[in-house]
């Protein structure tokens, strides 16, 4: 069972520092704007993220127009369209506070029907897909993370920094072989265990492992394929950042942790790397 620290106001302090020095770490890594995020979206429109298809939207009436709005899921579509509209180039892009309601969620340690989290995308060159690429963004992320828990933890020195000194990259097949007789959340664990931290890469010779299939809606442009990979912690460590959105582009079961997601868009030379 989780044992707090700190007190109740210390705790809200270390919660606000985080937030306030991962957000400037992150942005200045992967050279990030911050974007104002919508907390609802017109039912409708194709902006709200369907998550496995399955969940319910906190929908309501707008009594000036009467039309009716969602609360969004998350902000995997409106990401994407927010990039086309404000115009990122290439390695530029944009993030934001997201704040979301998921009605359906199985709430545990990990998740809620409250979603508070930090969202990023950014535009990449058809030259940038590619493992080096994907690992050398990794390792900004993880650089910041890291960063971010040594000014925590040297703030509040009754907290503990668990952070390795670097991060494992390792693909699920190497899980599968590595781990034949465990199933794919025990590999998890007993892949951290081993590295400390570790990025979970769902690839096989660089190819996708999500089906090609274009959801996007149509003032945006059309997403065709994408790779899917998490970034993991033991989970009796705190994560300095979380996030739990979803891939649009395919419908599949939930994932615990946070994916980072890459897509292709199909009639541009310019693709998009997220969180």
């Amino acid at each position: 069972m989780y044992q707090a620290k700190l007190d109740l106001v210390r705790t809200e302090r270390a919660i606000k520092l985080v937030k306030d020095v991962f957000e400037s770490n992150l942005a200045g890594a992967l050279n990030l704007t911050r974007i104002s995020a919508p907390l609802f979206v017109a039912q409708g429109s194709g902006l709200n993220d369907n998550l496995n298809g399955v969940e319910r939207p906190v929908s309501f009436d707008v009594k000036a127009t009467g039309a009716r709005a969602e609360v969004v899921h998350s902000l995997a579509k409106w990401k994407r369209y927010a990039l086309a509209k404000y115009r990122f180039g290439p390695r530029f892009g944009l993030y934001c506070d997201m704040n979301a309601i998921r009605r359906d969620e199985d709430m545990d340690a990990l998740h809620s029907i409250y979603v508070d989290q930090w969202d990023w995308e950014v535009v990449i060159l058809r030259e940038d897909r590619t493992r080096a690429f994907l690992e050398k963004t990794v390792k900004k992320i993880y650089a910041a993370m890291q960063a971010t828990a040594r000014e925590v933890c040297a703030a509040f020195p009754e907290l503990d920094n668990y952070f390795p000194d670097e991060i494992a990259f390792v693909t699920t097949q190497e899980l599968e072989d590595a781990y034949p007789d465990l199933t794919p959340k025990e590999r998890e664990h007993a892949c951290v265990k081993e590295y400390g931290a570790a990025f979970i890469m769902c690839l096989t010779a660089i190819s996708y492992c999500i089906t090609r299939r274009s959801t996007a809606p149509s003032s945006s442009p059309r997403w065709e394929s994408a790779w899917t990979k998490r970034a993991y912690l033991p989970s009796s460590r705190r994560k300095t950042a979380s996030t739990a959105s979803r891939c649009p582009s395919t419908r599949r079961s939930r994932q615990a942790s946070s994916p980072l997601r890459w897509a292709a868009a199909s009639d541009s030379r310019a693709f998009v790397c997220s969180s």
